[in-house]
């Protein structure tokens, strides 16, 4: 189950990455991958991407659509750190 929301969860980034989200599109992928994650031992990364969920809430609201995508990037690559510093 893990393998496959990370799985999901990266090929989100991919799309993103590529062009192929924009920002909303990313964002409610990662809104609805939080839910999923229902092991307790999976608590820590779900805190973790509920927060980061949280911090793109955050920049959706402050950040001037011109420099959007570039903080979106900045907590992809917080994630992306996260999940290969936790991964077994």
């Amino acid at each position: 189950m893990i393998k496959d929301l990370l799985n999901r969860l990266d090929a989100s980034f991919i799309k993103f990455e590529q062009g192929d989200y924009n920002e909303k599109e990313f964002h409610l992928t990662l809104a609805s991958i939080i839910p999923s994650i229902t092991e307790s031992e999976l608590f820590d990364l779900r805190q973790f991407l509920s927060k980061r969920e949280g911090d793109l809430e955050l920049i959706d609201f402050m950040v001037n659509k011109e420099n959007l995508r570039d903080e979106y990037m900045i907590v992809i690559l917080k994630i992306k750190a996260y999940i290969m510093n936790n991964s077994q």
